[in-house]
């Protein structure tokens, strides 16, 4: 990944372009970008291809590898293609399993309120019509 992230910044540097002026273009703060570009946070591929887009190169200019005779190793750009997807599908499906397993504990959580909270409309019901 930190070959990624340098590749971003040196495409940037070379196009004279601050970490401010893609932040703008991505609609993001420059500390957040700032921290995408350090590798202090997760690099999305939603902000893959707006980095992309901004610096207008494709994605793949990312993850070229050169071979020793100096030309672009195409096996070894969609092996690390390859790698990073699946590290992203990964990523999605934990994240999709922690999201299930939040929403499942915060649905006991209000069955659990509503429960009560008929026990007491049911109770006060019963006192009024006494």
């Amino acid at each position: 990944m930190n070959e990624i992230l340098k590749k971003i910044k040196e495409l940037r540097e070379k196009k004279f372009l601050s970490q401010d002026d893609i932040a703008v273009k991505m609609g993001i703060k420059q500390q957040v970008y700032s921290n995408i570009e350090k590798g202090k946070c997760r690099l999305l591929v939603e902000h893959l291809l707006k980095i992309s887009e901004v610096l207008e190169v494709p994605v793949s200019c990312f993850f070229q590898e050169k071979s020793l005779d100096g030309n672009e190793d195409w096996q070894k750009t969609i092996d690390k293609l390859t790698g990073m997807y699946k590290k992203m599908i990964s990523d999605v499906r934990d994240d999709k399993d922690a999201i299930i397993f939040l929403l499942k504990r915060d649905n006991e959580r209000i069955e659990t309120e509503l429960e009560r909270t008929k026990k007491v409309v049911v109770q006060s019901a019963a006192s009024v019509a006494v």
